[in-house]
């Protein structure tokens, strides 16, 4: 298909017939699968460290998947099992969703193993008998599983902490899941969500400390961000400028799924106008149509920055106010902060680890420039007289 399109725009590479609109393939905020193929891009590294880490399963470590907001940890996890290959099973278990069921209601750590066991079980058709335990539902699976590695993954395991300080959930279950990771060699453990477990209280996870390997998962290298905006798919026909590009590299901060939304919204804008001034085989993003779509982003995608904002401490919110408040040096955005009162560097840096802020010795700016916007916005609207 690629190569008849490639054919055919370099004997007419301006077409006067009508076409039809730009296709859309982006997905923006949902898990991508291994099938949704150049969508899933630059996670080579973790999967890498995934494979080092289960190469040798007798090493019985725990792995801790963590990142920010929306960066592709559940899509990775979804795709883990296709690369491990057919000695690992993987089990990806929503722990939000698990612990919210109003079915099955989680009310202590039985119910929580029950639970567990109902899903690990799932592909060898096996169920667990009331009442019984870990250990023995995995002897009883031994037959079917063969000489196969079960692979739990428990995403979102930061829920289990607010079922721990409910006491619906004991502080032993951590313990109980250290056995089990260091007893029984067929089972393997990763844990996803916002933090490593050293930026955890201790009283929760203390006995898999020692155990446990972090892995972050973080935005996207600017190389397979141009792949995202520029051939995401077969048949891809937007062009961009150079400018357009770094339009979108800059504002989104190559953040996988900003810049999924913001791709999307450009096709959008672009479908708009060439339904009023008439189909090309391959029109141009122009600029304003970028800063058009990166407009619907901030409204789009307000959810995902009150999110980030809602992590954040008072002290880092003040942070940023003064940033964003503060003149920026040229088209990249940077911003001089020793000069901006109030700065402190611890507060500096510890937003610099939660990829809030890019910092380059006296200069510093939003990884993300359209969280930069969206606070220049709402603090705009709370300015203004009623």
């Amino acid at each position: 298909m690629w190569k008849r399109l490639s054919r055919l725009r370099d004997r007419n590479p301006h077409p006067k017939k009508p076409l039809a609109p730009l296709e859309d393939f982006y997905v923006a905020g949902l898990p991508l699968a291994s099938e949704s193929g150049r969508l899933f891009v630059d996670r080579e590294e973790v999967f890498r460290r995934l494979e080092e880490l289960f190469q040798d399963p007798l090493q019985k470590v725990l792995v801790v998947l963590h990142g920010p907001e929306r960066m592709g940890k559940t899509s990775i996890l979804k795709s883990l099992g296709e690369r491990l290959g057919p000695l690992y099973v993987p089990i990806f278990v929503d722990l939000q969703g698990l612990l919210s069921d109003p079915f099955r209601p989680i009310k202590s750590d039985q119910d929580l193993w029950q639970a567990l066991m109902r899903e690990i079980g799932r592909p060898f058709g096996i169920s667990p008998e009331k009442g019984e335990s870990v250990e023995g539902f995995l002897d009883r699976l031994a037959p079917a599983r063969g000489g196969r590695f079960i692979v739990l993954m428990l995403d979102e395991f930061e829920k289990l902490e607010e079922r721990m300080d409910e006491g619906t959930i004991s502080l032993d279950f951590p313990a109980h899941l250290r056995r089990l990771i260091q007893h029984r060699p067929e089972l393997l453990v990763i844990l996803s969500g916002h933090h490593a477990l050293q930026e955890r209280a201790g009283r929760y996870w203390e006995p898999l400390m020692g155990i446990a390997r972090s892995v972050r998962v973080s935005c996207l290298e600017e190389d397979a961000a141009r792949r995202l905006i520029t051939g995401p798919w077969d048949g891809f026909r937007l062009q961009y400028t150079e400018e357009s590009i770094r339009q979108l590299l800059l504002a989104t901060g190559c953040h996988p799924m900003l810049l999924q939304l913001a791709c999307s919204a450009v096709i959008q804008e672009v479908n708009s106008r060439l339904a009023r001034e008439g189909y090309e085989m391959y029109p141009t993003a122009r600029p304003e149509e970028v800063e058009r779509a990166l407009d619907r982003v901030l409204a789009e995608g307000a959810w995902y920055f009150d999110a980030v904002w809602d992590r954040l401490t008072e002290k880092q919110r003040a942070a940023l106010i003064r940033l964003a408040q503060s003149p920026q040096i040229g088209a990249e955005r940077w911003i001089l902060w020793r000069e901006v009162p109030g700065i402190s560097e611890d507060v500096l840096r510890s937003l610099e680890e939660k990829e809030i802020l890019e910092v380059r010795g006296d200069h510093c700016r939003f990884r993300v420039d359209l969280l930069r916007r969206w606070l220049a916005r709402r603090l705009s609207a709370h300015s203004r007289p009623r």
